[in-house]
């Protein structure tokens, strides 16, 4: 019998057969569609409170007061009204504040800009045949306490953009990490604790800590003990993903960093205008780059292109009257380069490169 409904005889009734799209998916009927009416006597329904959600409007309504709203952002760095920004995306925006961009109302201090600490590659010393790299040059135009307070300044920012928030620590053994702190880290010197930068990880985890003001009011901190918290998966999860030393500083430092933005600034546009002054006797030029180790890792890396260019032309010359003594079809190898540089005694080869 079951042969019956494979012959190719055998017809089906079109009325009988079911629609399906592309997929194999069967087709929804809308002939038979009505609309609806549910009463409110027979109906009911539950609502569930998002976990941080107020954390969330917390920190939302801090930092509409004191953020330009043109600079507030989504995560494709697409300008969005503060309403419309993601819960997740919203700790990245309080690094704005240290980048000079507070709202017209509220006082500016010309805050340096973020930046990575990414060195540059040292292998052309290598390449140069120096043992060491040159000496570094002394700065007469900025003390080593406000570079260092650059330094922090930079680190701080960096780790705000990147979705870290500054959670107080009340009770905590660990000492500030700014080197020209000065107070001991006690429970009586500090009676609010340090603050220490943290992983975002979830709003559930959070709790704004309004009885605390940082940085004269411009900067929300947070305690770790959220309604999640309580939950032990993220209890471990919170371990996981934070440091075990993450950066700390006591409430004084932090107040103090934020206020020396603007002589910081100043110190290095001082610093930048002698520098490309002296090498270059033109117009100096500007990238707010607060990392001192990119500085004095420029100059060593023009340092050893003037070097390198100085005994290339050399080679050059030397390499023309060698071809013009030798025969024409001979061909000069790589190592026949490097015996010429080491016989000169300049560590330096074209077989390097």
């Amino acid at each position: 019998m079951a042969s019956q409904f494979f012959d190719d005889s055998y017809e089906c009734d079109q009325d009988d057969e079911i629609a399906l799209d592309l997929k194999g998916r069967k087709h929804v009927d809308r002939n038979g569609d009505e609309i609806y009416q549910l009463s409110g006597i027979l109906t009911s329904h539950m609502t569930f409170q998002v976990p941080g959600q107020a954390c969330a409007d917390a920190f939302r309504t801090f930092i509409s007061g004191l953020l330009d709203p043109g600079v507030i952002t989504d995560e494709y760095s697409r300008v969005t009204p503060l309403a419309e920004v993601a819960n997740d995306d919203l700790p990245s925006l309080q690094a704005r504040l240290l980048q000079g961009s507070e709202h017209e109302g509220a006082p500016s201090r010309g805050l340096p800009p973020a930046v990575s600490f990414i060195g540059r590659d040292n292998s052309l010393y290598n390449q140069c045949g120096m043992i060491k790299a040159p000496p570094i040059p002394q700065r007469a135009t900025a003390s080593n306490d406000r570079l260092l307070v650059a330094r922090h300044v930079a680190s701080i920012t960096d780790l705000l953009d990147a979705k870290h928030v500054v959670v107080l620590r009340a009770k905590s053994a660990k000492e500030c990490q700014f080197q020209a702190c000065r107070t001991p880290t006690t429970e009586q010197n500090h009676p609010h604790g340090v603050v220490t930068l943290e992983p975002f990880i979830h709003w559930g985890t959070l709790t704004p800590a309004l009885d605390v003001l940082l940085c004269h009011g411009r900067m929300l901190s947070f305690r770790r003990n959220g309604e999640m918290c309580k939950d032990p998966l993220w209890t471990q999860a919170i371990r996981r993903f934070t440091p075990a030393s993450p950066p700390t500083y006591c409430c004084e430092c932090l107040d103090t960093l934020t206020d020396r933005r603007t002589m910081v600034l100043a110190d290095a546009i001082r610093s930048r205008s002698c520098t490309f002054t002296a090498v270059n006797d033109k117009a100096p030029r500007f990238s707010y780059n607060w990392d001192i180790q990119l500085d004095e890792e420029g100059i060593r890396y023009d340092r050893g292109m003037r070097f390198v260019s100085r005994f290339s032309s050399d080679d050059e010359e030397e390499e023309d009257d060698l071809s013009s003594s030798e025969d024409d079809n001979m061909v000069v190898s790589g190592s026949s380069y490097r015996d010429i540089g080491r016989t000169r005694g300049r560590g330096y080869s074209r077989g390097f490169f």
